[in-house]
């Protein structure tokens, strides 16, 4: 255990917790390293994903209320009993103290695969979620994983084909020819999100009674639970009236208008979470457990705005991300989404991710200036 200099991170100390935690988790667990990730608790506590500057392991810990740092060893963590056993199969990919982590199978004798790790008792929840999420996704044309093993606490769960939007975002950034370009990485995202727009509408359809929806209370619930993080933790350096006034010009947004007949919705879509595969002409979704019927205007602004960010974090070109975001906005078209409601939840998508990076410390500036730009005082 090592105690960070600091007392109480749950008031403005929090953003100097932040600032020093790279330190603080190094002199915890003895080795370099750069935190990457950390997501605050109502209680004042904070968790944090690491990566080891020398080897690239991933180490995750938490902060404690009153600066003291707890972490444990590599893929040590109390409340994933089966981590440790789980990490003799492959790469640790995700750690999320105390809550999840996903691995990599490397057996070379059998199918790759990737086991999530879960608390005890949670992984009967999660293997249903992925089976609803199998069945509800079932004649889509978009390929979700499967489960292939159930454990006391874990699920392993099939690979699905396909590039990350993400990864194939980058290789048109590097290119640097943008959308236009003839060379192979800009002619696949095109591809990519052309073929998005032809499938995302059968998987976006109506699936009454299967599972609870989520309704715009819930995202303003959801808003605002980040807002108090962060103006709690002292994240954003924004005055407390500026973030209150943008949590409330969002709540307003999504209320004030007609809500549209839910559809299924992954609830969480963005460029990380698709993946294309040219050869089998397949589009795929992969972290599915939070499946639910929503409007459809929350996934694909969710997914639009976050293109927006990926270039204010300079990892895709802006005109491959215009081309995009034209392709989201025909299939916005095509699911009859009102302008309003795309508006609404791109708002709302725009406070969370300046909320949620605030707690990242490679980005908690960039989060600063992008929520001046998207909520202005």
């Amino acid at each position: 255990m090592n105690r960070l200099s600091l007392a109480g991170v749950s008031r403005a100390t929090g953003s100097a917790v932040l600032e020093s935690l790279d330190d603080a988790v190094a002199g915890a667990i003895g080795v370099p390293v750069a935190v990457k990730r950390a997501w605050p608790a109502n209680d004042g506590e904070l968790t944090f994903e690491a990566t080891e500057r020398n080897t690239g392991r991933i180490r995750a810990g938490r902060v404690h209320a009153d600066g003291t740092v707890q972490a444990g060893a590599y893929c040590e963590d109390p409340k994933l009993e089966t981590l440790a056993e789980a990490a003799r199969a492959g790469d640790l990919l995700v750690h999320r103290y105390g809550r999840r982590a996903v691995i990599r199978s490397t057996d070379p004798e059998a199918p790759q695969s990737f086991i999530k790790v879960l608390r005890t008792g949670k992984s009967a929840a999660a293997a249903r979620a992925h089976k609803d999420a199998s069945a509800l996704a079932a004649g889509s044309g978009v390929v979700v994983p499967q489960v292939l093993a159930e454990g006391a606490g874990s699920i392993t769960l099939s690979t699905v084909p396909g590039r990350g939007l993400h990864l194939l975002g980058r290789e048109v950034g590097a290119a640097s020819q943008g959308p236009d370009d003839d060379g192979g990485a800009a002619a696949r995202w095109m591809q990519a999100w052309r073929f998005f727009r032809r499938h995302w509408p059968r998987f976006a359809r109506p699936v009454a009674g299967a599972i609870p929806s989520y309704s715009a209370d819930d995202e303003c619930r959801t808003v605002e639970k980040w807002a108090a993080h962060a103006r709690g933790f002292g994240t954003l350096a924004v005055g407390e009236r500026q973030l209150g006034d943008a949590a409330d010009r969002v709540q307003q947004a999504l209320l004030a208008g007609e809500a549209q007949k839910p559809v299924l919705a992954h609830r969480d879509l963005h460029d990380q979470q698709i993946l294309f595969d040219p050869k089998q002409r397949s589009l795929g979704l992969i972290d599915c457990d939070t499946l639910a019927p929503a409007e459809p205007a929350l996934d694909l602004a969710n997914l639009a705005v976050h293109l927006e960010f990926r270039c204010y974090q300079g990892l895709l070109h802006p005109a491959a991300a215009a081309a995009a975001k034209a392709e989201v906005r025909r299939t916005a078209d095509q699911l009859g989404v009102e302008p309003e409601r795309t508006q609404a939840y791109s708002m709302a998508t725009a406070l969370r991710l300046a909320c949620v990076y605030s707690f990242r410390p490679p980005y908690r500036r960039l989060a600063e200036d992008w929520f001046r730009g998207r909520f202005p005082s």
